[in-house]
């Protein structure tokens, strides 16, 4: 019996992460402004939770930052 290979799988995060770098790159966010999480889920058609974990990782790479009671802002 052979062994199937599958394909590396991408995990949905990385993919919003992607998405979401792709907009602020376009300027489709405007600096300053801050970030709904519902919104950005809404519109790519994720659960927030994809869209919470790619935002950490915005954060880390410095695109994005956290505001105390604000969420996050470009």
């Amino acid at each position: 019996m052979s062994r199937l290979t599958l394909p590396p799988r991408t995990m949905l995060r990385d993919s919003v992460y992607e998405s979401i770098k792709a907009m602020l790159m376009d300027n489709d966010l405007a600096p300053g402004s801050r970030l709904s999480i519902d919104a950005i889920a809404r519109t790519l058609e994720v659960s927030p939770t994809p869209v919470r974990e790619a935002m950490t990782k915005l954060e880390a790479d410095g695109l994005v930052a956290k505001r105390p009671h604000a969420g996050f802002v470009v």
